[in-house]
């Protein structure tokens, strides 16, 4: 019965249609998950406070933005 649990893992397709297994084995070599530190600690609680930071393009850079925008039909605002 364990076995055939495992290949029909092994077998099934997951929700972009890529086989569960194939993922499996190529992931079996990894390394372990990193544990990176981040830019400062962070609380608990999940908070949507966020900061600006203006910076100055030159405005030969800026005109060349725009028109790429532009041209692409997007935003420049990031």
């Amino acid at each position: 019965m364990n076995q055939l649990i495992t290949e029909t893992k092994h077998n099934s397709l997951d929700s972009t249609g890529e086989s569960f297994g194939y993922w499996q084995q190529k992931l079996v070599k990894s390394p372990p998950s990193l544990h990176l530190l981040t830019d400062k600690p962070r609380g608990l609680a999940i908070t949507f406070s966020t900061e600006n930071q203006n910076i100055y393009l030159p405005k030969k850079l800026l005109e060349s933005l725009k028109t790429i925008a532009e041209d692409r039909q997007v935003d420049l605002v990031v």
